[in-house]
């Protein structure tokens, strides 16, 4: 048997002394935070759900919305809401053990091995979306080469030369199918005796 009080036994001090217990350990506040990256905004949770008056004005759960399902879930501030409604991401279970985000707007992620890069990905092309990130260069644009789907037959063939004026000049290297025995390079030469 235990000596604590039943409710039979109990003397009103000690149901205030539990009372007063029982408030020091009540959650006052719960925070949640913006689920958009970068955005700072918090509401308390709990005061909302309890009908409460939040410990400070702008933490009011006015016009908050929650995301409960996909890759992102977490709570919306009124200021990101149609940005994040518009790009609403889900999560796309492939047949190969792979994972994708599909967005709202029907952008969609390349195939992945791990989960948790969804989030990541996701939030990144939200980040493009609204104009908060911008897009990479590719290397195409960066180095000022032609893409590869605009070259013509001739443009190739003096990227080909440009490549074989690029050969080693030493006379004792040449470029062979392999052949037994003999030396080669690490770059698969064969290098002559």
């Amino acid at each position: 048997m235990t000596d604590q009080p039943t409710a039979d036994t109990i003397t009103p001090e000690e149901l205030v002394d539990l009372r007063r217990e029982l408030a020091g350990l009540h959650i006052t506040m719960g925070l949640r935070t913006c689920l958009t990256r970068g955005c700072l905004k918090q509401y308390d949770h709990f005061a909302t759900l309890t009908g409460g008056q939040p410990a400070r004005p702008e933490w009011s759960g006015e016009g908050w919305r929650q995301v409960t399902r996909g890759p992102a879930t977490g709570s919306i501030c009124p200021e990101h809401l149609d940005a994040v409604t518009a790009h609403l991401p889900r999560t796309v279970d492939l047949s190969n053990g792979r994972w994708m985000v599909a967005c709202a707007c029907e952008w969609m992620s390349r195939p992945q091995t791990y989960g948790g890069l969804l989030r990541p990905l996701w939030e990144e092309h939200l980040l493009l979306a609204t104009g908060q990130l911008e897009a990479p260069v590719s290397l195409a644009e960066k180095l000022g080469r032609l893409p590869l789907e605009e070259h013509t037959e001739d443009s190739l063939r003096e990227l080909y030369e440009a490549v074989e004026d690029m050969a080693p000049a030493d006379p004792r290297r040449r470029i062979q199918g392999s052949s037994q025995g003999e030396p080669k390079s690490r770059h698969g030469m064969i290098l002559e005796r």
